[in-house]
């Protein structure tokens, strides 16, 4: 029995994480842009693209958000 609540719970664990969402960057965006629009910090955004410059966004770039 105590097998079977492990995988329960292990299964219950794996469906609640959340999926990861992107975003391209737009003409003219920015990081605050982003984060604003999206709901989210500057700061959250910068963990979650690890090596993200800021100042060198591109047309296109796909960044996580969540």
């Amino acid at each position: 029995m105590a097998t079977t609540t492990a995988a329960t719970t292990a299964s219950t664990q794996t469906a609640t994480q959340p999926t990861p969402v992107f975003v391209a960057v737009e003409s003219g965006g920015t990081l605050d842009q982003i984060a604003l629009d999206n709901d989210t910090t500057v700061e959250r955004l910068l963990l979650l693209n690890p090596g993200l410059d800021p100042t060198a966004l591109q047309v296109g770039q796909r960044i996580r958000v969540r």
